[in-house]
């Protein structure tokens, strides 16, 4: 959710300083922003560090030999590519095809993120009472970001506007939240299989690398993006979001494969544990 809202405000924000006091005073906010909440987290630590309990020591290299980890980390940092992939090619792209402002543009590109800290909560809540869904939630995830993908993009045959694009956005958004909300507590079901445990350790453990999926897919979004719109144009460059989800369609399903390998051969079944409470068993 709060993903989601800094990609909301970025944006309106952004374009908002850059059309009244230009593109320097952007990175001078945002420097400001990033430091207020220094102060805050060097309190939180030090508390944190008064209560402090020791711990086991645990390997990340275990945890990223065990293949559903994998998966579920790749479908992850596919899924935050499309968010970082989209922001540097739709402003050219509203600016030019459809003459907008700025700060107009800013509104548009804050609808995927708007979109995404809506629905965050609603997954959150869907995950949390059908828990024996939460693979099945990633599908539907996936399924709303081809949609998605395909209104915004050329597959469609749609006459480009405005309108299209918004709701092509909003469906990548809500559909990438349902990805990421499901995907964290698979993580941690699978982290627990993996023998990691149930405790703090292991739920920090995966935290991280949930944020470091989303570090990830900064790093490869921007670049892509910028060489396929050089190359092919907006249209042609936003199909590399619906291809790149077809081929996270078919690792979601050799995931479904092991879940249902586990429970023909008797193991344990993540997708029947409660959250944060499944019990380590051996298994695939």
């Amino acid at each position: 959710m709060c993903t989601g809202i800094g990609l909301a405000a970025g944006a309106v924000i952004g374009g908002l300083l850059y059309q009244v006091a230009g593109y320097l005073i952007c990175f001078l906010v945002i420097g400001a922003i990033v430091m207020m909440p220094v102060p805050i987290l060097y309190t939180l630590g030090i508390r944190c560090s008064k209560t402090e309990e020791s711990v086991e020591n645990k390997s990340l290299l275990t945890l990223f030999c065990h293949y559903p980890v994998v998966i579920n980390l790749f479908i992850l940092i596919l899924s935050y590519v499309f968010l970082k992939f989209l922001n540097p090619i739709l402003e050219p792209f509203l600016r030019h095809t459809f003459d907008l402002d700025s700060d107009i543009c800013g509104y548009v590109i804050a609808s995927v993120g708007i979109s995404y800290a809506l629905s965050s909560p609603f997954w959150g809540y869907v995950v949390s009472k059908y828990k024996t869904l939460k693979v099945y939630i990633v599908s539907v995830g996936l399924v709303i970001v081809l949609i998605g993908s395909a209104v915004i993009g050329p597959l469609m045959n749609l006459q480009p506007s405005v309108t299209f694009t918004c709701i092509g956005l909003v469906l990548i958004g809500a559909g990438d939240a349902a990805i990421a909300v499901a995907g964290f507590f698979i993580l941690i079901d699978e982290s627990n299989v993996a023998g990691f445990g149930n405790d703090e350790v292991a739920t920090a453990c995966m935290a991280g690398c949930f944020m470091g999926a989303d570090a990830i897919a900064g790093i490869i979004g921007p670049p892509v993006a910028g060489m396929l719109f050089d190359k092919f144009g907006y249209l042609d460059a936003t199909l590399y979001i619906f291809f790149s989800t077809s081929f996270m369609v078919l690792l979601n399903i050799s995931y479904i494969m092991v879940l249902a390998r586990r429970e023909k051969l008797g193991l344990v079944n993540m997708e029947t544990s409660p959250l944060l409470q499944s019990k380590s068993k051996p298994t695939l």
